[in-house]
Parts: structure tokens; sequence; C-alpha cells
């Protein structure tokens, strides 16, 4: 009995280590700052204002993901949509999925998202 109970404890420490994400490295610029700069140089502030976005998408290794950030009609709060290829996944400013796209909903029709304030494009 004891011996499956050390593999169990094995087994759920390794899954736990495994799948951290090890290999996300960012450059750093000035005192550890992320920092993310779009084609004319200048800062993308959307991964300072939401920070959360690191964990998300590494932009020194991401794939043609779309990142806008989007207002709702009549609300003060914002929301972030990141679209990776065939998916569209909306979060609210503290980083909560709200809503992700299916074959019956499109978040942003549904909550009638205004145009975005803020896009960015991983290159």
């Amino acid at each position: 009995m004891m011996n499956l109970w050390f593999k169990v404890g094995l087994f759920s420490f390794l899954t736990l280590f495994f799948n951290q994400d090890l290999s996300a490295q960012t450059d750093k610029v000035d005192n550890d700052e992320k920092i993310v700069l779009d084609e004319d140089g200048n800062e993308v502030l959307m991964f300072k204002t939401y920070d959360w976005l690191w964990s998300l998408v590494d932009p020194s290794k991401c794939e043609g993901e779309k990142i806008s950030v989007h207002s709702i009609d009549k609300v003060a709060e914002s929301y972030v949509v990141i679209a990776s290829g065939a998916s569209r996944i909306m979060y609210d400013a503290s980083g909560s999925v709200w809503c992700t796209d299916s074959d019956v909903l499109d978040c942003a029709s549904f909550y009638k998202l205004e145009s975005a304030s803020e896009t960015w494009s991983c290159q």
C-alpha cells in the first residue's frame, strides 16, 4: 500500500513540475521590466496594463496571436480578446475568462463589443 501512495505522489509531483511553462523567456529592459515594442518601436501598453497577458502569450515566441482591447456599450470596464488560429477568447480586465467563441456563439456580437481601442498582432 505504501508503494502505491509513493507512486501516486511522485506522479502528482511530476505532473505539476512538467506542466509549468519553463520556456517562457521574455526580453527585459530597465529594472527587469517586460516590454513589448510595435513595429515602429513604440511600447505596446496593453502588456503593461494587463500584465496577466504575459502568462497567456509570449511575444518572443508567439505564432499569429492577435490581441485587442474593447469595451462594451455603456460599461466602463475593458475586455481583452485573444484570437489564436480559429479560437477566440474574451477576458475581463483581471484576466478571468469571460466568454469563448464557439460554433453557436460569437462573443463580440453577443456582448456588443465596441471597436478595439488597442490592438497587437504577433509577427
